[in-house]
């Protein structure tokens, strides 16, 4: 399927061709195929994803995972067996006045 999808937050089962944009989070199964951009606070990733993928929080990459592109995120974990092949962006976590937060 060819399609830009925006969403509140959303589930993906099968491919999908576009980009998708959610307010909340996004989630690739394992057997899920994306080819494009995804913008959301969180995104799970379980399938394939060839296109970049940028988070306000966190994105996690599990064992099936495989992503070819950037991923911009405040938190990254790569679970083992997953494939990453990008550049991750680390993002500050920033307070409502835009100090970095103290670690711990």
């Amino acid at each position: 399927m060819e399609a830009n999808i925006r969403a509140r937050s959303i589930t993906l089962a099968g491919q999908v061709k576009g980009d998708i944009t959610a307010d909340a989070d996004v989630g690739l199964p394992p057997d899920s195929r994306l080819e494009g951009n995804i913008r959301a606070r969180d995104v799970a990733v379980g399938g394939m994803v060839r296109g970049d993928i940028l988070a306000q929080g966190k994105v996690e990459l599990g064992g099936r995972a495989r992503v070819e592109g950037d991923i911009s995120s405040e938190v990254l974990v790569v679970a083992e067996g997953a494939i990453f092949v990008g550049r991750s962006i680390m993002a500050e976590q920033r307070t409502d006045q835009g100090v970095p937060k103290a670690a711990g």
